[in-house]
């Protein structure tokens, strides 16, 4: 069995998370162990419909596309309401 490599993704919005979804689509679960890190303690939500979340026209919990059990269920390791500082990712040679 092949050693599963491990992905990092920096940022947990729309285009992160999405990333997340299509390389699971793709079979990659069978070849990456999957972290993301996040800076908001919750699941990946439709930052579109932020706005009428603040209007109070949309129920918060209806903005949510992957609530925190998405990520359990999925075998996505979620760091969520942790900031990254920006920093160089060099890839590692065993």
């Amino acid at each position: 069995m092949m050693m599963k490599k491990r992905l990092v993704v920096i940022g947990n919005g729309m285009a992160g998370a999405r990333f997340v979804e299509e390389l699971l689509s793709r079979g990659g679960r069978d070849l990456f162990d999957v972290v993301v890190y996040g800076d908001e303690p919750y699941g990946n939500y439709n930052r579109i419909l932020l706005s009428n979340v603040l209007a109070r026209s949309q129920d918060p919990t209806d903005i949510f596309i992957n609530p925190l059990e998405w990520y359990r269920e999925n075998g996505v390791t979620l760091h969520a309401g942790v900031q990254q500082r920006p920093y160089l990712l060099l890839p590692i040679i065993p």
